[in-house]
């Protein structure tokens, strides 16, 4: 199997240090974006497997950067982090797979990211954190994700 590419989106550097090396550890190539914008840019360039991203950075509009990413690379999935999930705050981030909790828990991020970028299910349902539905087509070329809502357990 390829490597498969994360560009992770954080305005905290600490917190991009940390999540590169961690996902590096993994096994995934891990491209860093301080802000929205240099995230889009790097999307324009290059097609990647999975988006992270802030969804509380704060000077972007987090939904629009999911909305134009989504519009730049359509069938890749993307988690996004909040300080304090919810429904409504989640479903702001229309193209998102996966609404996670800061403090992080990483194995429930690492669960998350696997199950989304290599078609790997988690053992129970809901443990991968908040889902969000996704109504466009995946090929079958591509893996599958059900990202129906459940509740972080």
């Amino acid at each position: 199997m390829s490597t498969r590419k994360i560009l992770l989106v954080d305005d905290d550097p600490a917190v991009r240090r940390m999540l590169v090396r961690l996902l590096d550890g993994e096994n995934y190539s891990v491209r860093s974006a301080g802000t929205g914008r240099e995230a889009l840019a790097l999307a324009a360039g290059e097609n990647f497997h999975l988006l992270l991203l802030d969804g509380d950075l704060p000077t972007e509009d987090g939904p629009q950067i999911c909305r134009e990413f989504s519009r730049i690379q359509p069938r890749v999935p993307i988690i996004i982090l909040r300080s304090n999930p919810n429904d409504k705050s989640c479903r702001a981030f229309d193209g998102a797979g996966v609404c996670l909790e800061k403090p992080l828990d990483m194995e429930r991020l690492l669960r998350s990211i696997s199950e989304l970028v290599n078609g790997e299910r988690a053992t129970q349902s809901g443990e991968a954190g908040r889902r969000i539905r996704s109504d466009s087509p995946t090929p079958a070329s591509e893996p599958t994700w059900d990202l129906s809502w459940s509740s972080i357990s």
